[in-house]
């Protein structure tokens, strides 16, 4: 058998297959579903980017990494499961997509940049080993609210730009700067706490907001 095919609509992957190549299922407007082997512990680069009849998608228990933009556009991929096993997540992995829920996984250390951005998701757990969101890994997105764990030290800059349905973050104490646009046009967003450990707000950070009222902490120098 091939090592990757389509038939009747599920895709299917040979048995004891470690990685998903870059680009396997790349635009296949035929793959509706799929369920990934166990053997598999990598998903290659653009994967399955812009498979738009995309609905199901089945992790493998033993999956470690998630390659760059590897669902980008599965607009129709609405719930995904990420295993325990996850402990990378490439730049612009789900992007674009219409997943709406994640729970992301204890292991994973950074939410690399774009992530999730442009999708449609409105819930996530963040794992207490996260200590990194770079820049503008939830930007665009439909986040309705945010708990960011006190183990993460830093954030890069338009993390949650244009959350237009944002309304209630909870900030780390471990966290010494707002960085440049981090809350741009998250237009929902009417009040936020900034923990006293905040030494520096950088350009941008609340333009576009619904905030009237802002207590800066003590430490701000800039």
């Amino acid at each position: 058998m091939a090592v990757y095919e389509v038939k009747d609509g599920v895709g299917i992957i040979k048995p004891g297959t470690r990685r998903i190549k870059e680009k396997a299922f790349y635009s296949d407007k035929e793959l509706k579903s799929i369920v990934i082997p166990d053997s598999v512990a990598e998903i290659g680069p653009e994967a399955f980017a812009f498979c738009s009849e995309l609905t199901e998608v089945v992790l493998p228990a033993n999956l470690e990494i998630i390659g760059h933009s590897a669902f980008k556009y599965c607009k129709s991929l609405k719930n995904i499961t990420l295993p325990e096993s996850v402990k990378e997540i490439a730049d612009g992995a789900f992007a674009f997509c219409g997943i709406e829920d994640a729970v992301v996984p204890e292991g994973v250390t950074v939410i690399n940049r774009e992530v999730f951005y442009n999708t449609g998701l409105k819930t996530v757990k963040l794992p207490l080993t996260l200590t990194s969101v770079c820049r503008s890994a939830f930007a665009g997105s439909k986040l309705v609210s945010v708990e960011i764990p006190e183990s993460v030290t830093n954030i890069e800059g338009c993390a949650f730009s244009a959350c237009l349905c944002l309304e209630s973050v909870k900030l780390p104490s471990s966290m010494t700067r707002v960085p440049v646009d981090m809350f741009r046009s998250c237009r929902s967003l009417t009040s936020i706490t900034l923990p006293e450990s905040v030494t520096r707000i950088e350009g941008g950070a609340f333009r576009g907001t619904a905030i009237k009222t802002i207590t800066i902490p003590s430490k701000v120098r800039e």
